[in-house]
């Protein structure tokens, strides 16, 4: 297992694995708001484009062979909940996921673990991440890293 940032050969694989990803947490959580136009698909490799050229934001990937085993994507941004606080940049966790087959190696673990480098040397001093609260496996998962709740988002469809 390689691992490193995403290249630009990597960005029709990477748009795959983003779709699996959401086709992944919306048949878990039943949510329809993770319905999709497959029209869109589109939009994923301008956002990743947008990432290659962007030095707040990055992609970490785990490479077995050609083939990509599992990513995670971030970037670093200001504080947005209290523009006032002192905790300065903060490292928002955009996207992960690792394939099935790859799954319960550590895979996920190291790629948090140079998502999470790449924040510090940004100067942030806390990574972030939002998870569909039906979601049991991420949640799960986000929770053995060191992630914990401390806070929580609603909405109301209208």
């Amino acid at each position: 297992m390689e691992f490193g940032t995403v290249t630009g050969s990597d960005v029709l694989e990477l748009i795959g694995m983003y779709i699996d990803l959401i086709e992944e947490v919306r048949d878990e959580s039943r949510d329809d708001y993770l319905f999709y136009d497959t029209e869109r698909a589109g939009e994923i490799a301008r956002d990743i484009w947008n990432i290659l050229d962007d030095p707040q934001k990055t992609i970490c990937v785990a490479r077995d062979g050609g083939c990509i085993a599992g990513f995670i994507a971030g970037e670093v941004q200001s504080c947005c909940l209290f523009p006032l606080s002192r905790a300065g940049p903060v490292g928002y966790v955009t996207a992960a996921y690792v394939r099935p087959a790859y799954r319960r190696k550590g895979i996920g673990r190291r790629l948090e673990s140079m998502l999470v480098h790449f924040f510090q040397t940004q100067g942030a001093a806390y990574a972030e991440l939002g998870v569909m609260s039906k979601h049991r496996a991420a949640k799960e998962s986000w929770t053995a890293l060191g992630y914990a709740t401390f806070r929580e988002q609603m909405r109301k469809r209208i």
